[in-house]
Formats: structure tokens, C-alpha cells, sequence
């Protein structure tokens, strides 16, 4: 049975679409838009399967969520740097892209660390704003 999108992941992938309908094509969108819905309703059921819950049904405080969006966002900035660092330096296992003209896998990394970059001063002003300490003391969960 093929996993169906609900809950927030689903709001989340209409936020998105309706988002990203200002920047990009009808035909762009209906290229991506099947991939990431399909995409976030197999995080969905990985999450029901490794944490018993959806992250709709995970009923942290808010200052939790915030904080777990915080966490992701530094992920994804620090996964952005590790793409930028293997197209600069492929290993030698690796696929060879085309180098010459464009560079389109390190223009990719270098949007991406923009947008993470982006959600992270906002995430950081908005838990300034609740008094939240965005970084983690050791032996914190």
C-alpha cells in the first residue's frame, strides 16, 4: 500500500507548493511537487515506525518545536557545505560531473546554504524573542 501524505507533512507540502508558485513555473512545481510529497510521506511513515508517532502527533511545547526546526536547519547548512566541499573535491569513488561551464551542483549548495542560512537567523531572532538559549548546554537532550 502506497504511504498517503496527512498531517502537518501534508500542510507543509502545500505551504510549500503555494510558496514556491511565486518563483517557479506550473511545470516546474509539477515536476518537484510528486517527489517531495511522496518523499515526506515516507519520513512520515519512518517517523511513525522509529518514534510510534508523526511529528502531528508529537506534542512538544512550542519552544521544543522551535528548537528542533533550530537543529535542522544547522544540519542542512552544515549538509550544503559538505555538497559545496565534494563537488570542489570529489573523491575518487565518486561520479564525475561535467565541470566545465556552469556549476550547477555548487551553485545548488551555495542556494542552499542561503535558504538555510535564512532559516536560521530567523529561527535565532524568534527564540531571542521567546528567551530561548538557541545552543544547547552540554548534557541537554
Amino acid at each position: 500500500m502506497k504511504p498517503q501524505l496527512t498531517g502537518v507533512e501534508a500542510a507543509a507540502a502545500g505551504t510549500m507548493e503555494a510558496l514556491l508558485g511565486l518563483d517557479y513555473t506550473r511545470k516546474e512545481l509539477g515536476q518537484v511537487m510528486p517527489r517531495v510529497r511522496k518523499a515526506m510521506a515516507a519520513r512520515q511513515a519512518m517517523g511513525r515506525k522509529h518514534y510510534g508517532m508523526t511529528l502531528a502527533e508529537n506534542h512538544a511545547a512550542f519552544d521544543e518545536r522551535v528548537r528542533m526546526a533550530w537543529e535542522e536547519a544547522l544540519d542542512g547548512l552544515a549538509y550544503s557545505e559538505w555538497m559545496l566541499e565534494g563537488w570542489k573535491f570529489p573523491r575518487p569513488e565518486e561520479p564525475e560531473f561535467n565541470r566545465s561551464g556552469r556549476d550547477y551542483p555548487a551553485g545548488v549548495a551555495l542556494e542552499c546554504m542561503k535558504l538555510f542560512g535564512r532559516a536560521i537567523v530567523e529561527l535565532d531572532q524568534l527564540m531571542r524573542a521567546i528567551g530561548m538559549d538557541p545552543v544547547r548546554k552540554e548534557g541537554q537532550p
